[in-house]
């Protein structure tokens, strides 16, 4: 992974340059870089607007995150003033464009005519850019049901926040451990176990949808379940690098994403929500009429069965899971609602 360049500079306050959280930001980055293309051209300045206020909040970047948010707003930014709001922010971090960037922003510059005085020229502009606030009013509704799921009808899911250890086969809960970022390890069994301190690769379980008859009735306890590895945000950057980018580049496609990789999606999803990022932009449209947008993110905490142990041995059955047995703290994720 590539080297990080720090923003301590801007307040005087050192940061580690392995900080987890930040590691967060950049992955919620790149995948907006990689879906901006799928945006209706109504959504495009809301999204920015939400891409600055994650910008402020890192610590730390990776060039290459730079390079492909210019690279993906040359290519489908509808609004040209995007680009030059970005290049603001690269000169305000004192950080270098690659040669690429510079040829992006000098085409701007001369299509808009800013040669002469041109830092007032574009202060000027990003001043009337900058009084301008955008919302979802509009936005076609998204939904979360994969191709290979055509009889899903709810689009409620549930993560259980638990996984256990395979030693002294204590629970460990992971949401806990998923914000504990000072004490998170770069190594792949990121995770101690705060028992025993033994070393653990966790995974979590998610439970999403109801399947419908040939009437068009739901079914009961007919529950998708998916068992995936959770990485650390440091792994989960890996996975982004080393797979999504060498995959798709900046055209994420957004079906084969959740069919193709599964585990990067979900442990995507968990990240972004824990930190109150934004995630709906990387869920497909309903491809129907455009109507009012639609998210709603419940949460509900269950009591547990302390009886019940969930090891690395154990396999879970789709379908067959019963899941009112488990020992663990539920978190239920509404993201869209069927209607």
């Amino acid at each position: 992974m590539q080297d990080l360049i720090t923003k301590s500079h801007l307040g005087g306050v050192s940061i580690r340059q392995n900080d987890m959280k930040n590691y967060i930001y950049l992955c919620w980055m790149q995948m907006w870089a990689m879906t901006f293309w799928y945006c209706d051209e109504i959504e495009q300045n809301y999204r920015f607007q939400k891409l600055l206020e994650v910008l402020t909040k890192t610590s730390c970047y990776e060039m290459e995150i730079f390079n492909l948010l210019f690279e993906t707003l040359s290519k489908y930014a509808k609004n040209d003033n995007m680009i030059l709001k970005l290049y603001a922010i690269l000169l305000k971090f004192h950080l270098n464009p690659s040669l690429k960037v510079h040829k992006i922003v000098m085409d701007i510059i001369e299509k808009k005519n800013l040669e002469g005085n041109f830092n007032e020229k574009l202060n000027s502009i990003l001043e009337k850019e900058g009084k301008k606030k955008y919302n979802k009013k509009g936005f076609r509704k998204r939904v979360f049901r994969p191709k290979y799921y055509t009889n899903l009808l709810s689009e409620d899911i549930i993560f259980y926040a638990f996984d256990t250890c395979i030693v002294c086969q204590n629970a460990i809960n992971l949401e806990q451990i998923s914000k504990d970022y000072k004490n998170m390890s770069r190594e792949l069994e990121w995770i101690k176990c705060p028992k025993c301190k033994n070393s653990i690769l966790p995974k979590i379980l998610i439970q999403f949808g109801k399947e419908i008859n040939k009437t068009g009735q739901m079914k009961s306890n007919t529950s998708k379940f998916e068992n995936v590895v959770l990485f650390s945000p440091y792994g989960l950057k890996n996975n982004y690098n080393s797979t999504l980018l060498k995959t798709f580049g900046i055209k994420l496609n957004l079906e084969e994403f959740m069919i193709k990789y599964g585990g990067i999606f979900w442990d995507s999803l968990w990240y972004f929500k824990l930190n109150n990022l934004e995630y709906d932009f990387m869920i497909p449209y309903e491809n129907k009429t455009k109507t009012e947008y639609i998210n709603s993110f419940d949460i509900k905490k269950g009591k547990i069965n302390k009886n019940i142990n969930l090891n690395k041995e154990k396999t879970i059955e789709k379908n067959t899971f019963d899941i009112n047995n488990f020992e663990i703290e539920k978190y239920q994720l509404t993201i869209f609602k069927s209607v």
